[in-house]
């Protein structure tokens, strides 16, 4: 018996759907099929379907099936990997309207690359094939198995120990890559491995303490679609202006799907690129004729090519459609550099911030203050600059705006600017450092996570 699963989003497959009847009606297809279609408005002439299942249902399903197809959802695939099945994994495609982006295309082909799954070609031409080819001999496929984590565990302290210097020497892009490579893996593992290879210890998932461990139990708790527009770097000032006003906002200069979209000639001689969907895809042009367009096109199209969630389990990231924004070039010329002011807020109530200094002029700097702008004993990642670092003018108006930003949310840090005097909106951010960065000393781990107050989760997914 062969069991299709396309799960519950509000998007059709059709043409999947279709396609499926075609192989029946060519002869391709024999064997039973009994498919649950969701909200697919296509009716299947050839075999047996319904709209939803219960997870019980599902697993009966999947326990009496030969052959999975499904759709590119990690949970789906495993559940029926874990269940010793053959599995053909098919792509939602945003053309398509079948998803909100094409995050699937990347889940699809973790699990091929890893040979766990054949995967049917995006448009969906060489299905029949793959049900001709997954009962043979050479489908090519390894065996699935529930492996130790320890295992996975000991495979990433391997690699960390081999390359230690990564974290100082080397582009994070090997790391990235390495992260990337393992998006099959269910969240609360892959978060579980990081999490050890940083601090020797698991997360306490039942009773988290520190701000750390608080971080990855909200990253699985509280998901919530409204967070996306709040972190998208070209809705989130949308969201921004319609809460505190628009001159707040630093002026975007325009918004592109590609790079090859966008009109140079039309910019201003020094203007920012970044990415909507993540924090690295970032070009920085202070003069526009020795930009290196070929080089700020590789970097802007490699960090299009991920999707941000992957690297972190930040739900915020998972949907956002990664565009191309073109800002205004902002620089303090009393510092010659644009400072970062970020608050940690918890409840809509600011407790403590940190400022950003020397980026791009040196070595990154990390000042960590109280709301009386007393300095902190604190470092993490970064050092603390040797200079005494001045209160910035607009200092009780961030804090005043960081209350406004923050309401009614478990925890975020909100970051601004000040440029010659005048304050700007920077971004919205709801996992510092993803939750995987120690402090030093240990002690404001758990002062932090005191200040974090967990309770039900908040999924709206």
């Amino acid at each position: 018996m062969i069991f299709v699963t396309v799960g519950s989003r509000p998007y059709t497959f059709d043409r999947l759907f279709i396609k499926l009847d075609e192989l029946y009606e060519d002869g391709t297809l024999k064997d039973k099929m009994f498919a649950q279609i969701g909200t697919t408005e296509y009716k299947p002439k050839h075999f047996e379907y319904t709209d939803f299942v219960s997870p019980e249902e599902f697993k009966e399903y999947i326990d009496k099936a030969d052959i999975v197809v499904s759709h590119g959802a990690s949970g789906s695939i495993m559940k029926a990997l874990n269940a010793g099945k053959k599995v053909i994994a098919v792509t939602r495609l945003e053309k398509y309207g079948e998803h909100i982006n094409d995050h699937q295309i990347q889940n699809n082909e973790a699990f091929r690359d890893n040979h766990y799954v054949l995967m049917a070609d995006l448009e969906l031409d060489d299905l029949g094939e793959y049900f001709k080819k997954i009962n043979s001999k050479d489908n090519g496929l390894v065996k699935w198995e529930n492996k130790d984590p320890m295992a996975i565990v000991n495979m990433i302290d391997k690699f960390i120990e081999e390359n230690w210097k990564w974290n100082k020497l080397a582009s994070n892009e090997k790391l990235k890559k390495i992260k990337y490579a393992l998006r099959f893996l269910p969240d609360k593992m892959y978060l579980q491995l990081y999490y050890f290879a940083q601090f020797r210890k698991f997360i306490n998932f039942k009773h988290p303490k520190t701000y750390n461990e608080k971080l990855n139990w909200l990253k699985i708790n509280d998901r919530n679609l409204e967070y996306t527009k709040m972190v998208d770097k070209y809705e989130a000032k949308k969201y921004a202006k319609s809460i505190i006003g628009e001159e707040y906002i630093i002026p975007n200069l325009g918004v592109w799907n590609r790079f090859d979209d966008i009109d140079f000639d039309k910019l201003p001689n020094q203007f920012v690129l970044k990415c909507t969907h993540d924090s690295e895809g970032l070009v920085i042009v202070k003069n526009k004729t020795t930009l290196d367009k070929v080089e700020a096109k590789k970097k802007i199209e490699n960090a299009m090519k991920y999707n941000f969630y992957y690297i972190g389990r930040e739900f915020p990231y998972k949907n956002i459609k990664p565009r191309i924004i073109a800002e205004q070039y902002m620089e303090d010329k009393k510092y010659g550099e644009l400072r970062d002011y970020k608050f940690f807020c918890f409840d809509g109530e600011p407790k403590a911030m940190f400022i950003a200094t020397d980026r791009g002029i040196g070595e990154t700097k990390f000042d960590y203050y109280d709301l009386n702008f007393e300095h902190l004993n604190i470092r993490q990642h970064y050092p603390n600059s040797d200079k005494k670092i001045e209160k910035p003018i607009n200092f009780e108006k961030m804090v005043e705006l960081s209350k406004i930003l923050s309401k009614g949310l478990k925890h975020v840090r909100v970051d601004f600017y000040e440029v010659n005097g005048k304050l700007y909106f920077g971004e919205i951010t709801f996992f510092h450092f993803s939750g995987l960065q120690p402090f030093i000393p240990n002690e404001w781990d758990e002062k932090f996570g005191e200040w974090i107050k967990i309770g039900e989760k908040n999924e709206s997914v």
